[in-house]
């Protein structure tokens, strides 16, 4: 119980310290602001799926959709290496939904589970 209790003194006193307030200033900035993008305008304040699997899908394409929404705002129309680092998330993305939703499709005709 010792080692518990001093962790939670470094823990304390890392967040008191200059670099936790100014950590805690850009996550409450940046990462609050993509969670709330994330509930609010993709729907993810509640679970669509039962399973583990199709919520994990689910949080996947949520993130993705944001990701090229930020890359798509800061494109401009000769930027090449933007516009072919959009097509590359496009494609992982796309291959990657093939294949978990192929995956799940056979254990729901298998019987193992349903969404």
């Amino acid at each position: 119980m010792q080692q518990a209790g001093n962790y939670f003194e470094q823990a304390k006193h890392l967040v008191d310290s200059a670099a936790g307030k100014m950590l805690l200033w850009a996550r409450q900035i940046v990462v609050e602001g993509v969670i709330g993008e994330a509930k609010t305008l993709h729907l993810l304040n509640r679970c669509r799926y039962r399973s583990l699997e199709l919520f994990k899908l689910q949080l996947f394409l949520t993130a993705s959709v944001i990701n090229l929404k930020k890359l798509m705002k800061g494109i401009g129309i000769n930027d090449h290496e933007a516009i072919t680092s959009v097509f590359v998330i496009l494609h992982i993305s796309l291959n990657l939904f093939i294949c978990i939703s192929t995956k799940l499709k056979l254990k729901i005709d298998e019987g193992e589970y349903s969404p």
